[in-house]
């Protein structure tokens, strides 16, 4: 079955309507098949309608919840902000607030010297 657009399938039906009671008056039960047709049109452009709405109306809170949600980040940051003023970066506490405190790391040793002809060094001067 094709796809009718709206507009199409709207004018479709309403020249069915008009024709249909102009030329049809001598069929009998015509007229309640063609009351059932604008009713069912009717409910077509009634519900197409409120589609639109909806679909705008779903924009508006689309952009409502992203401009709440970046102020709750925002706000989030200050309350972490204050919380690390309060509790030091490297408070324990602040793991109960969902954030990793700094730790004191153990310092690394220093790696072994390469062997005298891998370096940097060596290569440059093996280019020369």
């Amino acid at each position: 079955m094709p796809k009718v657009s709206y507009a199409e399938q709207i004018q479709d039906w309403e020249k069915l309507l008009v024709h249909a009671r102009a030329h049809g008056a001598d069929l009998p039960g015509l007229d309640a098949v063609l009351d059932e047709l604008a009713a069912i049109r009717k409910r077509y452009e009634e519900l197409h309608t409120r589609r639109r709405n909806l679909r705008a109306e779903s924009l508006v809170i689309s952009r409502e919840i992203e401009t709440v949600r970046e102020d709750g980040k925002e706000k989030a940051g200050r309350a972490r902000n204050f919380l690390r003023s309060k509790l030091g970066f490297r408070g324990e506490e602040l793991v109960l607030y969902n954030m990793r405190p700094r730790r004191k790391y153990k310092k690394r040793k220093k790696a072994k010297k390469e062997s005298a002809g891998n370096g940097p060094r060596s290569r440059a001067a093996k280019r020369s």
